[in-house]
């Protein structure tokens, strides 16, 4: 066991193969302790049903990203700011684990699952065009003109394919 800080470090230069375990119950610090397993050189009698190390259940480690991942974590991180400081490897590790997502900025904090929901609907209305007013919306109660490729207007053409009320009507 070594502390997290060591491997994030010791990742930009190479890790053994394997997965890091880390402490299941307890959030991650620079100094938390962990270790890089390679269960698949590991004997029948170390490992559990699962394929999971015994020893990992032993110390209450859990299983967090694979060698190779937090190499690519580390290569991020250091094209974010010079020198690359202690902080930043651990908030881009923690990033990636979270959001399964190299960690564009320090401090960058993703949307909630609404608002993104929200922006991703938007992006989707937007580029479903211009609404020509002399081919009719499809929909008898609409007095809204149909978009190209479509026999609805933006508003009924997100309501098919999405299935659920459109949230907009500009």
């Amino acid at each position: 066991m070594e502390p997290l800080i060591n491997i994030l470090k010791r990742a930009q230069d190479g890790l053994a193969q394997g997965w890091l375990y880390l402490p299941a119950k307890q959030p991650w610090q620079l100094d938390t302790l962990g270790q890089i397993i390679d269960v698949d050189t590991l004997p029948d009698d170390q490992v559990d049903e699962d394929e999971e190390p015994l020893i990992a259940a032993e110390l209450g480690l859990v299983a967090t990203l694979e060698s190779g991942m937090i190499e690519s974590i580390a290569a991020s991180a250091s094209q974010l700011t010079t020198p690359l400081t202690d902080e930043l490897l651990l908030e881009s590790f923690q990033y990636y684990y979270d959001y399964d997502a190299f960690l564009p900025y320090s401090g960058y904090v993703p949307p909630s699952p609404e608002a993104w929901q929200q922006q991703c609907d938007r992006d989707f209305y937007d580029c479903l065009g211009q609404e020509h007013i002399e081919q009719p919306c499809k929909n008898s109660t609409c007095q809204r003109g149909a978009i190209e490729g479509s026999v609805f207007c933006k508003v009924h053409h997100f309501e098919m394919l999405q299935q659920k009320p459109c949230p907009f009507s500009d």
